[in-house]
């Protein structure tokens, strides 16, 4: 996130992500015994609901994470899965 401070979690840790918001809209994500991180689109630097599908996909396929080790693997392993 731009300008802001990091959040961690571990991937069994986060529940729910979700885009709040018509105008303005934030990235909510739950995280087990926490309060929901609230993510301004703006500091996201992408689509709110674009990110909230990602995060999504990738915490409910774990055999898929290696490819976040390079960005451009990840993002083509999430459009072959997410696309119609």
């Amino acid at each position: 996130m731009r300008g802001a401070a990091s959040i961690e979690a571990s991937w069994d840790q986060i529940g729910t992500v979700d885009v709040a918001g018509p105008h303005d809209p934030k990235l909510t994500i739950s995280i087990t015994g926490r309060m929901p991180a609230i993510i301004d689109a703006h500091r996201l630097g992408s689509d709110p609901a674009a990110v909230a599908a990602v995060l999504a996909f990738f915490r409910d396929h774990p055999d898929r994470r290696p490819s976040l080790a390079d960005g451009t693997a990840a993002m083509q392993t999430v459009t072959g899965e997410l696309q119609p």
